[in-house]
């Protein structure tokens, strides 16, 4: 499916928003509680971003009415999705190079 063609019918990709969240905070309950890998700070962030992003996303699957509404709630849950993007660029930053970002000094 092309991108203009989610963009004609905005229902269609809140929703596809929607269940893409939902698989992913899945998928990461069962690896934290399947495999007991406890998620850090900022992961605990990136997922309540996640959250955010396909509750808004359901909500206005389910709700709005009018296609001015679909693409206001289609750019609210972007928007959450783009805020746990840059703590996810954050964390792989602190991760590449851990000196440089420790709150203790050797």
């Amino acid at each position: 499916m092309k991108v203009a063609a989610l963009l004609d019918c905005p229902r269609a990709a809140l929703a596809l928003v929607a269940a893409f969240a939902l698989l992913a905070i899945a998928l990461a309950l069962a690896l934290q509680y399947g495999l007991d890998l406890a998620p850090c700070p900022l992961c605990a962030l990136q997922r309540l971003a996640l959250i955010v992003a396909g509750a808004v996303a359901a909500a206005g699957a389910l709700l709005a009415h009018g296609r001015g509404w679909q693409l206001g709630f289609l750019g609210a849950s972007t928007l959450a999705a783009l805020a746990g993007a840059s703590v996810a660029a954050w964390h792989v930053r602190i991760l590449a190079a851990p000196k440089f970002f420790s709150i203790v000094k050797p």
